[in-house]
């Protein structure tokens, strides 16, 4: 039975760095990039970063993939990532490392809240 059908998708971690290469996106079934920490680490400030970060934004959306930002740490980038329709990021600006049991109370908070949306 193929993964995709079990409900698991691949995705390539720290794209455009080290062993990551434009060739597996055609030889695996890849769902979602993730553009590297260091590329992020530029955005907005330096020309080459933003212009990195949009073209894997933009050839990930033409072969109908997600595309992850890590390392969003203030405003700036979070706004970027918005204007060029990053699909997700993850980062201290987004919210800070927490415990499983942490995170159980804000997702229990966060369910709780949308019922009470969904009952209106």
């Amino acid at each position: 039975m193929a993964l995709r059908e079990l409900g698991f998708g691949l995705a390539v971690d720290d794209f455009g760095m080290g062993y990551s290469s434009l060739a597996y996106l055609r030889q695996f079934p890849i769902e979602l990039v993730k553009i590297d920490q260091s590329f992020m680490r530029g955005v907005p400030e330096e020309a080459g970063a933003v212009e990195i970060a949009s073209a894997i934004v933009v050839m990930a959306h033409t072969l109908h993939m997600q595309v992850i930002a890590e390392v969003v740490e203030n405003v700036q980038q979070w706004t970027f990532l918005q204007n060029i329709d990053c699909d997700y990021a993850q980062g201290w600006y987004l919210g800070k490392p927490m415990s499983a049991v942490d995170m159980e109370v804000v997702l229990r908070a966060n369910i709780l809240s949308m019922q009470g949306v969904a009952n209106e």
